[in-house]
């Protein structure tokens, strides 16, 4: 029964000599659908560096062109974050009614009189 089914086997040497082309059409296919898929693949590559060069030396002009009013928004913000500190800090020291106004000059006074205790004195 063994010799049977080795008779009619895979291993038949008729069988191996009508398959080989076929075994080699399949190898060859998926050899050159992997070089295929690499040739695709660096030709994307290549196309992408390209038009990144291309956006990369149309988008200089146009940033040097929209400086000014970059800058001019930016100089906008920090003059109106300026002037919002500015006023809560009028509106902090008007709504303490000048008593922040006498402890400046207190401590100044403390700290005068100190410089000329210590270092004035001769």
């Amino acid at each position: 029964m063994a010799k049977d089914l080795m008779q009619t086997g895979i291993l038949d040497s008729q069988f191996l000599t009508t398959i080989w082309p076929y075994v080699a059409l399949i190898v060859l296919a998926m050899t050159s659908l992997q070089f295929l898929r690499l040739v695709i693949s660096t030709i994307f590559t290549v196309l992408r560096l390209l038009i990144r060069v291309v956006l990369f030396l149309i988008s200089w002009p146009i940033y040097l062109i929209l400086l000014p009013g970059r800058a001019f928004i930016f100089l906008t913000k920090l003059t109106i974050k300026i002037t919002f500190y500015v006023a809560m800090a009028a509106i902090v020291y008007e709504l303490l009614g000048g008593a922040l106004d006498e402890m400046i000059k207190e401590s100044l006074g403390h700290v005068l009189q100190y410089v000329q205790t210590t270092f004035l004195q001769q």
